[in-house]
């Protein structure tokens, strides 16, 4: 077994200029190291890691957590700082910062996020108005458009100038209006364009008292604020059970009157004299379907308190000319986007006809498995069968015969006489005595005879 394995050890190669001798030592050109257990040619008490022969003074530093080269320093110089890229927008989250080789996936080298959960914030981003920091300036919605807004405590359209508040422009938060001119905002008839009335107020805030003198008054017998426009009092005082206006449309139902919400119930709810119109409150929405698949062309909307006839209540057809065309349809290869999720065919993952191909750059019927597509049929130069290893070389694939070549001839994974396959290594035996003829109790299968083996294993006594 000694010599098989001094055998071995005369097979194997040599790294950074050092020679390993099967004496057990360790030589450079013109030396000879000395208690020397990793044979890297360094003596023990000058090697950091003597159970390493590339682990030396002298050897290259590579990033690898190790000190290759024994100055006391892992990875000098090598290393560089990265930060988490959670949301994937090209900048890292400050905190995150720790120092590898290479970046890996999620890592970049820009840490200035200030919110890596939000793709959208990242320094490079468009200040937008929303009371966010969009791009780490320290600074919320500078440079946008805002708006104050006045408190409207008694809903007439017309708020405090005392009370504000600043948001972005658009629709007015709950309770504040754009105007802020009322004269007396715990009273909503009191406000810039409102009557004049004789109650010892200035009601229509223009700083005059009762100006206009006398009010027309109108019955309003249902109580909803609204009065009749056929029965009306023309006095300072309002009587009881008369309002201000004659918006009333029928003043016997108290829930009919201008600022009621048309509803579907066969009345004219808002008093604008059309009865069940298409913006009632509970108006349904309806999608023209062409094709009655039962899914309606969301580009042909239409909404009334009735479903029109050709019409679904459910959108997202994308071809309302084809019933085998809507989301509930499956996807196959036929050009056409069947389910309507804007992928067609093999760009679909759902698509059920579809076959993953691979590569076969060599043309040896065999393709890669590291280079494979999705398709409805098979691009030119691509084949079903993913398992060559090598497909640059036609001659290299599973039905390939193995030889001493040092290459993996038939991808199973074993390169010359350790694949039990190959066809030209030989069995070699020890010849210990070095008679010509070995021992048949010490083989090895190889491409070329190691030294101090042979062909022949007939030898009855080797020593």
């Amino acid at each position: 077994m000694r010599h098989l394995l001094l055998a071995m050890i005369g097979l194997m190669g040599c790294r950074s200029g050092k020679l390993v001798m099967d004496t057990g030592s360790t030589v450079e050109p013109g030396s000879i190291a000395v208690g020397d257990s990793d044979r890297d040619g360094t003596p023990a008490d000058e090697d950091c890691d003597d159970d390493d022969p590339y682990v030396y003074p002298g050897a290259e530093e590579i990033c690898d957590g190790i000190d290759n080269n024994c100055d006391g320093e892992v990875d000098e110089g090598l290393t560089q700082w990265v930060f988490t890229d959670e949301d994937r927008d090209g900048y890292g989250d400050p905190a995150s910062a720790f120092s590898v080789c290479e970046p890996g996936e999620g890592q970049v080298q820009d840490g200035s996020d200030c919110d890596d959960a939000d793709p959208e914030i990242h320094p490079d981003a468009e200040e937008i108005c929303d009371g966010l920091d969009n791009d780490c300036d320290l600074e919320i919605d500078e440079g946008t458009d805002l708006m104050v807004w006045y408190y409207d405590a008694d809903g007439d359209g017309y708020g405090d100038l005392e009370i504000t508040i600043t948001t972005c422009a658009g629709d007015p938060p709950e309770g504040y209006v754009a105007q802020g001119t009322d004269c007396d905002d715990t009273d909503s008839e009191v406000h810039p364009g409102a009557p004049e009335r004789c109650d010892e107020l200035d009601n229509d805030c223009n700083g005059s008292v009762d100006d206009g003198v006398t009010t027309i008054w109108f019955l309003d017998m249902d109580g909803d604020g609204a009065g009749d426009p056929g029965v009306a009092l023309d006095s300072c005082d309002p009587s009881a059970g008369y309002v201000d206006n004659s918006l009333d449309c029928d003043d016997t139902h108290p829930g009919l009157s201008p600022w009621a919400a048309e509803a579907c119930n066969g009345m004219d709810d808002d008093c604008d004299g059309a009865v069940d119109e298409d913006d009632a409150l509970d108006a349904g929405t309806w999608y023209a379907d062409g094709d009655a698949d039962g899914f309606g062309d969301p580009d042909a909307a239409q909404s009334s308190c009735e479903m029109p006839s050709g019409y679904s209540e459910v959108a997202g057809d994308c071809d309302d000319a084809n019933p085998a065309v809507n989301p509930d349809a499956l996807e196959v290869c036929n050009g056409i986007d069947d389910d309507c999720d804007a992928f067609i065919d093999a760009v679909d993952p759902s698509v059920i006809d579809a076959r993953i191909y691979s590569v076969d750059d060599d043309g040896d019927g065999y393709g890669s498995d590291t280079d494979t597509v999705l398709a409805c049929d098979a691009p030119s130069g691509w084949v079903l069968d993913d398992s060559d290893c090598d497909d640059s070389d036609a001659a290299v694939n599973p039905e390939a015969d193995e030889i001493c070549n040092e290459i993996d001839d038939d991808c199973d994974g074993f390169i010359d006489a350790v694949d039990a396959d190959i066809l030209d290594a030989h069995i070699y035996a020890l010849d210990d005595d070095g008679d010509g003829y070995g021992s048949e109790d010490s083989t090895v299968l190889a491409c070329d005879p190691p030294f101090g083996w042979v062909l022949d294993d007939t030898d009855c006594n080797d020593s």
